[in-house]
């Protein structure tokens, strides 16, 4: 049996100590390990930082990794994540499927990259739950979705370079999509 492929799942974060947790407790409770969660963090200045602190004090260890790279001075990035597989997840998520990074994984050893439709958790009374409560009534009924990118990092590798813009801050994976162009992308699809 072969060892099975570390899995990066970055997280941006910024004020998101109401949601951060309910994610970690969904990453970890995945029948899918190992798996290193990368918070890359936009200078929160609530208790988020403390709550991934406290999370990952109790639960990291060989299988399940949380590793924070915080927005102080330096330029951080996703391009850390040191796994064969990269999935990128709002903080404002939780993974209900027990199955879902396993599923995720298998369908990336027969393509470069996935797309999955994602439901983003509804509750903090702030704008962008507000937007998407207008979204949801107004163009999705069975709510918001939004779609997400997984990558094999071999693709991520060959294909962007750098894979991430280290320098950005905000929007890495944005970037990252808009840099390898639907040209590559379509390729990808043919592979």
């Amino acid at each position: 049996m072969r060892a099975k492929e570390l899995v990066s799942v970055i997280i941006p974060t910024l004020n998101e100590e109401g949601n951060i947790e309910r994610l970690l407790r969904s990453i970890l409770s995945q029948d899918y390990k190992p798996i290193e969660v990368i918070i890359v963090d936009g200078g929160s200045r609530d208790n988020t930082l403390e709550i991934i602190r406290k999370f990952a004090e109790k639960y990291s260890n060989e299988e399940f990794v949380v590793r924070v790279l915080p927005e102080y001075g330096e330029c951080r990035s996703p391009a850390n994540a040191r796994g064969d597989y990269v999935l990128f997840i709002d903080a404002d998520y939780v993974i209900l499927d027990r199955n879902f990074i396993s599923r995720v994984v298998e369908a990336l050893r027969n393509t470069p990259w996935v797309s999955v439709r994602l439901i983003p958790v509804m509750g903090e009374n702030n704008l962008l739950s507000f937007a998407q409560v207008v979204e949801d009534r107004a163009w999705a009924p069975r709510g918001y979705v939004d779609e997400r990118r997984c990558f094999r990092r071999d693709f991520l590798v060959t294909y962007a370079n750098p894979p991430f813009n280290p320098c950005l801050g905000v929007g890495e994976d944005a970037d990252l999509i808009n840099s390898l162009g639907p040209w590559v992308m379509y390729q990808c699809l043919l592979m």
